[in-house]
């Protein structure tokens, strides 16, 4: 199945994600159709969608900060600007 970066699987079949917190605030994504997984980085969400009768999995933007988290991490995992 070829990945696109916001739809990652359309369908109408029951499917099963596996989620793997993999440190540097990512987490990997499996399902057992994908040939590769996908790395949703701290960034981004994953968005799970029921539309009539079919499923939509897709990668959308959700910083980090929407969740009032803190975010002094990620500037050394390399994300943001650097301070000083």
């Amino acid at each position: 199945m070829q990945l696109d970066l916001g739809v990652l699987y359309v369908g109408d079949r029951p499917i099963v994600l596996t989620l793997e917190p993999i440190g540097d605030d990512k987490v990997r994504v499996n399902m057992s159709s994908w040939t590769d997984a996908v790395v949703i980085r701290a960034d981004e969400a994953l968005e799970v969608l029921a539309i009539g009768k079919r499923l939509y999995v897709c990668r959308g933007e959700r910083p980090a900060a929407y969740l009032n988290l803190d975010m002094s991490g990620m500037t050394d995992a390399g994300y943001g600007p650097v301070t000083k």
